[in-house]
C-alpha cells in the first residue's frame, strides 16, 4: 500500500511502497457447526512474499475470534466458500499471488498468534501498516482468522494484502 511517496532504498520493516499491485481478496461461507476458518495462502512458487496489511471479518453469530500466522500445510480441509476472490486494487492489472478459502482443520495445525478476540463478537478488524508491523507470508505461509461455533455460523472476510514483486526502488 502506498503510504509514502518517496524516492530510496527499500525498508522491509514497512510496507512496500514501490509495489503496484495493491491487492484485495474476500471469502464468504458458513458451517452448520463446529471450526470454520477464513485464510488467505501465498501460493507463490518462487520465493515472492505477501504482505498483509489489513483484515475484517463479520459473522452471523458471536464468536471468539482469533488471528494466527500458519506454517505450510500438508492438509487443509476445505469448506466450500459461497463466494471468494482475488484482486489487484488497478484493475488493469493481472490477478495477483494469493488464494482465499474456507477451511474445518488444518493439519499439521501449527500456529502463532497475532490476536484473541475474546468474549464473542459479530464482527473483527486487524490493521497492519503505517506505524506498526505488516505481516510478510512467505510462499506456503498463510494468515487465517477462525472461531468454534457452537451453531450454524456465516462468516465473511476480506484480506488487504500486496505481492512483493521485487525489492528494487524505481529508477531515478
Amino acid at each position: 500500500m502506498a503510504y509514502l511517496n518517496t524516492r530510496g532504498t527499500l525498508t522491509r520493516s514497512r510496507l512496500d511502497f514501490y509495489e503496484t499491485s495493491n491487492c484485495w481478496a474476500f471469502v464468504n461461507g458458513n458451517v452448520a457447526g463446529g471450526q470454520i476458518a477464513a485464510y488467505l495462502l501465498n501460493n507463490a512458487a518462487t520465493a515472492m512474499q505477501v504482505d498483509v496489511y489489513g483484515m475484517r471479518w463479520a459473522s452471523s453469530t458471536a464468536q471468539p475470534w482469533a488471528v494466527t500466522v500458519r506454517q505450510p500445510v500438508q492438509t487443509i480441509t476445505p469448506i466450500t466458500p459461497t463466494y471468494s476472490e482475488v484482486h489487484c486494487i488497478q484493475p488493469d492489472l493481472p490477478m495477483p499471488l494469493g488464494i482465499v478459502g474456507l477451511a474445518s482443520a488444518f493439519n499439521p495445525d501449527v500456529h502463532y498468534f497475532v490476536l484473541i478476540q475474546s468474549g464473542g463478537a459479530t464482527s473483527g478488524e486487524l490493521e497492519l501498516g503505517y506505524g506498526t508491523p505488516h505481516i510478510v507470508l512467505p510462499p506456503g505461509w498463510l494468515i487465517v482468522v477462525d472461531a468454534t461455533a457452537a451453531g450454524a455460523c456465516e462468516l465473511s472476510v476480506t484480506f488487504f494484502f500486496q505481492q512483493v514483486l521485487d525489492n528494487v526502488p524505481p529508477a531515478q
